[in-house]
């Protein structure tokens, strides 16, 4: 009866010992497949991170690379827009020199003076207007800035400078005044002789009225007398035949 009772005490113990053992093994177990579940969260977090990192990190690239494209853009649109601004400058000073050399060439074979007058329409129509006047008392080549149909001297009468305007509104300025009044001369007719210069003028400036009876000499000899090349003394309209006629 002792050692059955023994063998069921042992009994006991050992199947006590095996539930213990087998308690142990499973909270063991528990406490692995906690720590295996807390290892694949933290795995996931840190997966995660990393992958936010990553993509933080592509995204700071990317945008960084576009920020440089964007600044590279700029500076070639920066670029290419000085370069078109340089290049219209020179082809605006390109046109502009041509212009300016097609003008001048223009200029000189119309015979235009420095204001741009042409030569057909303002000193060649004044030259043929005043052809008629006798020869140049400066200038003996010009045929025609000796005198006026009114017998006044170029002195007497002011000089126009080429530089003057000699087309038609200069001309319609002085309604009293005809072209074939005004006597025009180029820079050639001017002398360079201080005492054959007229002090300067306005150019509408009122002219003094000649006096008829201080025309001289009588009209018999008018015809004998002719302007001598450079004279500075005034012919008082010998070698003009409208004063002639005047005279006579």
């Amino acid at each position: 009866e002792q050692e059955r009772l023994e063998q069921e005490r042992l009994k006991q113990e050992r199947l006590e010992q095996e539930r213990l053992e087998q308690r142990e093994r499973e909270r063991e177990e528990r406490h692995q497949q906690e720590r295996l579940a807390q290892l694949e969260r933290e795995r996931a977090v840190r997966e995660a991170r990393e992958a936010r990192e990553a993509r933080e990190a592509e995204e700071a690239r990317e945008a960084k690379e576009a920020e440089g494209r964007i600044e590279r853009l700029e500076r070639e649109r920066a670029e290419r827009r000085e370069r078109e601004e340089r290049l219209e400058r020179e082809e605006r000073a390109r046109a502009e020199a041509e212009a300016a050399r097609a003008e001048a060439a223009k200029r000189e074979a119309r015979g235009t003076d420095g204001d741009g007058d042409d030569a057909e329409t303002g000193s060649r129509r004044v030259a043929k207007d005043r052809s008629h006047l006798g020869p140049s008392r400066s200038n003996p080549r010009d045929p025609g800035t000796a005198r006026d149909p009114r017998g006044a001297s170029p002195r007497r009468r002011g000089r126009v400078s080429s530089d003057e305007d000699l087309t038609d509104d200069a001309a319609s300025e002085r309604p009293s005044r005809s072209r074939e009044d005004a006597v025009h001369t180029d820079r050639d007719d001017v002398s360079d002789d201080p005492e054959d210069r007229s002090p300067p003028r306005r150019r509408h400036a009122p002219q003094p009225r000649r006096r008829r009876d201080a025309v001289r000499p009588p009209c018999r000899r008018a015809g004998l007398r002719s302007p001598r090349p450079g004279s500075a003394a005034p012919d008082h309209g010998a070698s003009v035949p409208g004063a002639q006629a005047r005279l006579c």
